[in-house]
């Protein structure tokens, strides 16, 4: 999978904070990761690998705007997942294949 490819890239083998913002309605984790004082999940937006759930949840963090933009960014560069002609975000996805 290119976004597993893209993080390795960026942090594997390294030691890594996570900020923890919330535990998900399925137990998931939903937090940012820290590696050397850049935001990692905001690179993974960034470059097309990851998509940015816009919640209509306080914004514990305060990233939704940045993630926005980086997400835009991505998009009107045709970067990663935005080379695809119709990617379909994974929580549509998922919703399609129940």
């Amino acid at each position: 999978m290119a976004s597993t490819r893209a993080l390795e890239r960026l942090a594997a083998g390294r030691t890594v904070l996570v900020r923890v913002a919330a535990i998900d309605r399925h137990g998931r984790t939903v937090g940012v990761i820290i590696l050397d004082g850049q935001d990692i999940n905001h690179q993974m937006v960034l470059g097309g690998h990851a998509w940015h759930f816009r919640s209509r949840r306080e914004d514990v963090l305060g990233i939704n705007a940045r993630y926005a933009y980086a997400q835009d960014q991505a998009r009107s560069s045709r970067s990663g997942l935005w080379r695809m002609p119709n990617p379909i975000a994974p929580w549509e996805w998922r919703r399609a294949s129940r």
